[in-house]
């Protein structure tokens, strides 16, 4: 999943998105991967992907943590 989520990323930064509209230079995105655990809830889970991800926004932006 880690791995997917990298390439779309990179993806969607080096997508010329002013196509979408012209003053808009560029988009980024920060992911967070969270695997399943046999032991664990679905929020569980979850959680632990939000948590990677506000952790991605920390370290700069425009990456995946998990």
């Amino acid at each position: 999943a880690r791995e997917v989520c990298e390439k779309l990323r990179q993806r969607i930064a080096g997508h010329d998105w002013r196509a979408v509209h012209p003053r808009l230079a560029g988009v980024t995105v920060s992911i967070g991967v969270a695997g399943f655990e046999a032991d664990a809830w679905a929020a569980d889970i979850v959680d632990r992907a939000d948590r990677l991800l506000y952790e991605a926004k920390r370290e700069g932006r425009n990456c995946v943590r998990g």
